[in-house]
């Protein structure tokens, strides 16, 4: 299923902000790029990378939110990150039945940490944020970054944001400054699997 391979996405809410950069910083955890952008291929998948590097001279626990849990898969969605080494995420976007009339509104948030516990193997299946970070009393302070979503068309390819549909009625939005809202309750969100071959084309190797 679709949980065994990206792993359930947590939703939040969050504000609008007011600025887009290259990358972002949670703690000592670097995020790139600083905003996705995805390309949009009427009845099919689009998919992105997102590459976290740790700075820092401790580990650095994470968690990844979105804002429309049931539009995206994300594999990892938590984990750890060691000192000097970098871990990438597949975030897969679903179907859109047409093409998009208005600028993308979905965000995501990705949560860090200093993190002093043991250090699993294979973070996406033994690392649990809930019950190492959110079960526990805190001791290190969880910092946090905020990417936007964008649309591109596919005849701009690799143009990127600059192809993003705008939507003329809507406040510019980016990804420092703002406040976030406090994030809903954790709960598993069933989504249906995509095809075998784009779970197998998408599976990764952390570095």
């Amino acid at each position: 299923g679709i949980n065994a391979e990206y792993g359930g996405v947590t939703s939040f809410a969050m504000a609008s902000d007011n600025k887009t950069a290259a990358a972002q910083m949670a703690g000592n955890l670097e995020v790139t790029p600083g905003e996705l952008a995805f390309q949009v291929v009427v009845g099919d998948y689009s998919k992105r990378q997102m590459r976290l590097n740790n700075k820092g001279t401790k580990p650095m626990a994470y968690k990844i939110k979105t804002t429309n849990p049931h539009q995206y898969f994300v594999r990892p969605n938590q984990g750890v990150v060691k000192p000097g080494e970098k871990t990438r995420i597949a975030v897969m976007m679903g179907k859109l039945p047409a093409q998009p009339t208005e600028k993308c509104r979905d965000k995501f948030l990705v949560q860090a940490t200093e993190y002093d516990g043991p250090i699993p193997d294979d973070n996406d299946k033994k690392f649990d944020w809930h019950t190492n970070i959110d079960g526990k009393d805190p001791k290190n302070k969880i910092y946090d970054c905020k990417l936007k979503c964008v649309y591109v068309q596919p005849r701009d390819g690799a143009a990127g944001a600059a192809a993003a549909v705008s939507d003329n009625k809507s406040q510019p939005e980016g990804q420092t400054g703002g406040q976030v809202e406090q994030p809903k309750p954790e709960r598993s969100v069933s989504k249906p699997a995509p095809p075998v071959a784009m779970a197998q084309e998408l599976s990764l190797i952390h570095i």
